[in-house]
C-alpha cells in the first residue's frame, strides 16, 4: 500500500543567498508541485506527507577564473572551486539552516570535484555545533554534529560525459572519466558519508546534470 503526498516548491531559497541563481529577478528553476507516491509500512496510515527537494549548482570554478590552470592539470575536466567559491558555499548552507522552514537531512552529490567541494562547505555549515558568525569556510568550523546530515556521492547527477558536453579541449583523450570515490568521500566532513545508500547509477555512464541535490525527509501535514 501507497501514501500520497506532495514534493513540495522548494527548488529555490524564497531568501537571496551567496549564489541565488535569477535572471531578470525570476528564478531559473521554476517551483512547482508534484505528487509524490510511498511505501507505507502501516495500511492504517492514512497522513498526507510531505517531502522537500533543494537543487543547487556547484560553486565557481577554477578554469573559468584561471584559463591557464588547465595546461598543467591532471584532470583538465574536473577543476576545483576557487576559495571565494568555497566561501560563497559555506555562506549558502549557512544561510540554510538558519533561514529554511525545515531541516536538511540528506544531500547527494555528482562525483566531479567542484560539487564535491560544494558540498562539502555546504554540510560543514550544517553540521557546524558552535556557529561562529565569524567563519568563512569549513576550515574555520572547529568541531560538526555528523548526525545531523548523512551525504551519498551518485553518478546520475554527473554531466554527460562526452566531449560534446565536456569543453572538447579538455576532455580524457581516451574519452573514459574516472572518479575516485574513497579520495571525494574523503573530503567531506567527517563522519557524514553514508556507506549504505544504493546509488541509482554505480558506474559511469552518462548523467546530466553537475549539481548538489538535497533532500529533506517527509514531514506530516
Amino acid at each position: 500500500m501507497g501514501r500520497t503526498g506532495t514534493l513540495c516548491n522548494c527548488f529555490i531559497a524564497s531568501f537571496r543567498t551567496p549564489i541565488s541563481i535569477c535572471r531578470r529577478k525570476k528564478p531559473l528553476i521554476p517551483r512547482r508541485k508534484l505528487n509524490l507516491m510511498a511505501a507505507s509500512m502501516d495500511p492504517l496510515d492514512t497522513k498526507t506527507y510531505q517531502q522537500n527537494v533543494l537543487v543547487m549548482r556547484h560553486g565557481d570554478r577554477l578554469d573559468n577564473f584561471d584559463p591557464t590552470w588547465e595546461k598543467t592539470a591532471d584532470r583538465p575536466w574536473d577543476p576545483p572551486l576557487i576559495q571565494n567559491g568555497l566561501h560563497r558555499a559555506f555562506g549558502t548552507g549557512r544561510e540554510f539552516r538558519t533561514r529554511l522552514p525545515f531541516p536538511i537531512h540528506r544531500v547527494f552529490v555528482s562525483p566531479f570535484l567542484r560539487c564535491i567541494q560544494t558540498a562539502s562547505e555546504v554540510v560543514a555549515a550544517l553540521c557546524s555545533v558552535d556557529d561562529d558568525p565569524n567563519a568563512k569556510s569549513s576550515n574555520d568550523v572547529v568541531a560538526i554534529d555528523p548526525s545531523r546530515v548523512k551525504v551519498s556521492i551518485e553518478y546520475g547527477l554527473c554531466e554527460m560525459l562526452n566531449k560534446t558536453a565536456i569543453r572538447i579541449d579538455v576532455a580524457p583523450k581516451d574519452g573514459i572519466f574516472r572518479f575516485d570515490v574513497p579520495q571525494l568521500e574523503a573530503l567531506i566532513p567527517s563522519g557524514t558519508v553514508d556507506p549504505t545508500v544504493e546509488p541509482v547509477y554505480k558506474e559511469v555512464a552518462f548523467g546530466y546534470l553537475q549539481c548538489v541535490f538535497i533532500y529533506f525527509p517527509f514531514s506530516t501535514t
